[in-house]
C-alpha cells in the first residue's frame, strides 16, 4: 500500500506538478510577447523628424517602431537596419530575438490556416549568422547616442526584435497567432521531470517492494 501511495505522489509531482509549472511559465512568456507586440503596434513608426532629433540629443527621445532590413552588425551588439533612406541602430545587448516560422504563400497558408510552428526565441548572444537583407522588426526606446539614433531597451519597455520573411502588414497577425505553445505541458521542464520521476520510481521500488533491494534483505 505504501508503495502505491509513493508512486502516486511521484506521479503527481514529476508528471503533473513540474510540467504544470513549466506550462504556466511558457504561457506567461507568450502572453508577455503578445502584449508587447500589440503595444508596439500603437507606437508611431520611426521617421525623419525623430532621427534628426536623436542626432542632436543624448538619452531617451520616444517610443518608436521600425520595419527594416539588416544592413550590418557592429561590435557584436549593434544591429544596423535600413528602410529606404532611413537607417537606425538597435542596441542588442542582453536582448532576445524572436524568429518567425517560414511564411506560407499567403497569410493563411495552403489550407486556410496560419502555420502551426511557434517563433523561435533566442538570446542575441546565441543567434547564429544572419544574412544581410533579412527583414527585422524592432520596437523600443529611441535615444541619441553620440550623434547616432539608437533603438534600445528601456526600464519598462524591453526591446522587441522579430526576424521574419512575410509582408510587413502580415507580421502582427501572424506573430499573435503563432505565439501560442501548441502543447504547453511539453515544455523545457518536462523531459527532466519525466527522467526524475522514472528514477524516483526505481528508487522507491528498490526501497519498498518486497523481493527488491532493501525490502528483500533479511532482518539481522
Amino acid at each position: 500500500m505504501i508503495y502505491v501511495i509513493t508512486v502516486l505522489l511521484i506521479a503527481a509531482v514529476f508528471y503533473v506538478g513540474v510540467p504544470g509549472i513549466g506550462a504556466l511559465v511558457v504561457r506567461a512568456r507568450w502572453r508577455r510577447f503578445r502584449k508587447a507586440l500589440v503595444r508596439s503596434s500603437f507606437r508611431p513608426q520611426l521617421g525623419y523628424s525623430e532621427l534628426r532629433k536623436a542626432e542632436d540629443a543624448e538619452g531617451r527621445i520616444a517610443l518608436r517602431r521600425f520595419f527594416g532590413t539588416l544592413e550590418a552588425i557592429q561590435d557584436g551588439n549593434r544591429l544596423w537596419l535600413r528602410s529606404g533612406s532611413l537607417a537606425v541602430a538597435a542596441d542588442m545587448e542582453n536582448a532576445y530575438v524572436y524568429v518567425m516560422p517560414p511564411a506560407a504563400e499567403t497569410i493563411y497558408g495552403a489550407e486556410g490556416e496560419f502555420p502551426e510552428e511557434v517563433p523561435e526565441v533566442l538570446p542575441w548572444s546565441r543567434l547564429g549568422g544572419v544574412s544581410e537583407g533579412t527583414k527585422v522588426f524592432v520596437s523600443g526606446v529611441l535615444a541619441g547616442d553620440g550623434g547616432n539614433p539608437v533603438l534600445r531597451s528601456g526600464w519598462k519597455d524591453p526591446l522587441l526584435v522579430i526576424f521574419y520573411d512575410s509582408a510587413d502588414y502580415e507580421l502582427l497577425a501572424r506573430a499573435v497567432w503563432c505565439a501560442r505553445h501548441k502543447n504547453e505541458y511539453w515544455n523545457f521542464l518536462t523531459p527532466a521531470a519525466l527522467m526524475a520521476g522514472l528514477l524516483a520510481c526505481v528508487i522507491a521500488a528498490y526501497a519498498l517492494v518486497p523481493g527488491v533491494g532493501v525490502a528483500a534483505r533479511p532482518a539481522a
